[in-house]
């Protein structure tokens, strides 16, 4: 007896899960332990060049670790928590202040415009459009929402965000531009 068992991964989740899994290894395998090359009991006499000798041996440490971080992704987030639906769009989280503003262009249409020197080059991005279909109150209508990711083209990136809804009496089916709330996630060279 076989069972077979056929999963298709988005391809979003299979890079997210790769990234995650190179930094981790990376940043384990960077812990880097201080060792400081002079320890004082209570008592001794402290010279001043026992403790230069410490604070070298930390500056250096933290140096070879500073390097080692430099290659890691960076990792952005934000996340527009109520339909946007005027310009700019009210941000609700963030990670830092990797962005200048959340722009809406028309309905269903955003631009998310990032601060200079943020990625080195241009990142991958994801959008989460989380629970977009509890916004349709029709009982006779099944939903989904849909997103687009444009291409990142002068330090911004552009988003459009549809809906599918079908009438179940006609079974016409329907994609309209919709607002959203959303999350994005991208992940780039520092």
């Amino acid at each position: 007896m076989h069972i077979k068992i056929d999963m298709e991964i988005p391809r979003w989740l299979s890079r997210l899960l790769l990234v995650s899994t190179t930094a981790g290894i990376i940043v384990a395998a960077t812990w880097v332990h201080a060792a400081v090359p002079n320890t004082f009991r209570p008592g001794d006499t402290l010279s001043a060049q026992k403790i230069n000798d410490n604070f070298a041996a930390l500056q250096s440490d933290l140096t070879a670790l500073s390097n080692q971080m430099a290659v890691l992704p960076r990792v952005e987030r934000l996340q527009v928590n109520a339909p946007c639906t005027a310009s700019p769009c009210t941000v609700t989280s963030q990670s830092s202040n990797w962005y200048s503003a959340v722009v809406r262009l028309d309905t269903g249409s955003y631009q998310v415009i990032i601060a200079s020197g943020t990625f080195s080059s241009a990142p991958s991005c994801f959008v989460d459009l989380g629970k977009a279909t509890e916004l349709f109150e029709k009982p006779d209508v099944s939903n989904r929402a849909t997103t687009s990711l444009f291409q990142f083209k002068s330090n911004s990136i552009q988003i459009a965000t549809t809906a599918q809804y079908a009438i179940s009496n006609t079974f016409e089916i329907k994609w309209v531009p919709m607002d959203v709330a959303f999350d994005i996630l991208c992940v780039g060279p520092r």
